[in-house]
């Protein structure tokens, strides 16, 4: 049933942001955002683009399949620019990487944009937030392991929470705003060190690094954890879309990059719930420039038609892209699917030009505020808790909602 609701019952909040960073052969953020850079110093040689095993704690990624990652020398790393305050007073940040070797000072994050020798580090095979000394109640760590290390602060408390591979492993009452930028847009470092005491570093590999202007759950955190060897595939999906040419759907994409990718299988859905193969296109298997695909649904009934594609690796392991709907004869309903839904949903039937999108806990909180063009949009819900929630459009005169569950 659609619950008609005053859009002023909503509490405001930020937008959510989040930028997500693959290195499948590209320094470029997943959704089109600003990409991060290399930044070298102790004149370290370049960084590159290679392929070797995931292995965590958790065992190895993929069964032991090589995966793109960007392996930097001692004295280089990337830096995010900042420019639009993603990391500010509260943030999440993830960085799935490793050390090639351990011993003294190696640099993970500095947010003073090597200004300062404050900052995140490992000390030996200890977790330092320097200048205020260990944290975390073992040293752990160990040389050429791939960790995914979890970082949330919440303005509020001013506390930084830290998680080990999804699991709690310590906080941080940062009550001195050391470990945010000094100002709104100054851009964070991850793995090069400061001018002010350089060289400080250790040669590694990072594979993944996401940035949030919001503070992740404990269960969040668990979740971008299990999730992380899919996070590891190496197809980068850049855009999937769809269009109708008389009752046929004409299904595009294209990918960024690709390493040992086998193929693609095209999922048909009546419902956006119950999805089944009608399709395979081959993948290039290789490949660090844009590739174009194509696949044609003929013949198509009268109805709303979903599409996702199931993008594979040679070695069998594989994740989805987002849902596509397309209507034949009559006008998309007000959907939200898939449902339930893990990473990504779309919504349909939006009826005005400009729709004001929230999406609410079942007590109304506000958790991400979005603006949707058109009569459809697709939303990033990767870093929400599991849980139910609504979605809730305004088009300028009544607010729709649709209750769905995160996974």
């Amino acid at each position: 049933a659609v619950i008609i609701v005053l859009v002023c019952s909503l509490p405001l909040a930020a937008q959510k942001v989040i930028h997500q960073y693959f290195f499948n052969n590209s320094f470029a953020e997943y959704t089109g955002g600003p990409a991060v850079t290399e930044m070298i110093s102790c004149s370290a040689a370049a960084g590159a683009f290679t392929t070797e095993p995931i292995v965590t704690s958790g065992g190895s990624c993929a069964n032991g399949a090589s995966k793109n990652v960007f392996a930097f020398n001692a004295g280089g790393g990337v830096q995010y620019p900042n420019s639009s305050s993603v990391v500010g007073k509260s943030y999440t940040i993830h960085v799935l990487f490793k050390f090639s070797t351990l011993g003294g000072w190696s640099r993970i994050i500095d947010f003073s944009n090597s200004t300062s020798d404050a900052g995140i580090y490992l000390y030996g095979n200890c977790l330092s937030f320097y200048p205020n000394g260990q944290v975390g109640p073992s040293c752990p760590f160990v040389a050429g392991k791939y960790y995914l290390m979890s970082f949330v602060r919440d303005s509020v408390s001013k506390v930084i929470s830290v998680f080990v591979d999804g699991v709690p492993y310590s906080s941080y009452n940062d009550a001195s705003s050391t470990y945010v930028p000094s100002s709104s847009t100054l851009p964070v470092n991850f793995f090069r060190d400061d001018n002010a005491v350089p060289c400080e570093v250790k040669a590694g590999a990072v594979k993944y690094i996401s940035v949030s202007n919001t503070p992740l759950s404990a269960n969040g955190v668990d979740s971008v954890w299990k999730d992380i060897c899919s996070i590891a595939l190496p197809v980068n999906l850049a855009q999937f879309s769809g269009t109708l040419q008389g009752n046929n759907a004409v299904l595009k994409w294209y990918t960024m990059s690709e390493s040992n990718s086998a193929g693609f299988v095209i999922e048909h859905s009546a419902d956006g719930a119950a999805f089944l193969p009608i399709g395979k296109v081959a993948a290039a298997g290789n490949s660090s420039q844009k590739i174009n695909y194509q696949f044609m649904h003929t013949n198509l009934l009268a109805g709303t038609h979903y599409y996702r594609l199931r993008m594979t690796d040679l070695d069998g392991s594989f994740r989805y892209s987002n849902v596509v709907a397309l209507s034949t004869g009559t006008k998309l309903a007000f959907a939200v699917y898939p449902n339930p839904a893990k990473s990504v949903i779309s919504v349909t039937g939006l009826s005005s030009a400009v729709n004001q999108i929230t999406i609410t806990t079942i007590d109304s909180r506000v958790v991400l505020k979005t603006q949707a063009v058109g009569n459809s949009a697709t939303i990033n819900v990767g870093m929400l808790p599991p849980g139910n929630y609504f979605l809730n459009y305004f088009d300028g005169k009544t607010t729709q909602s649709k209750m769905w569950v995160k996974e």
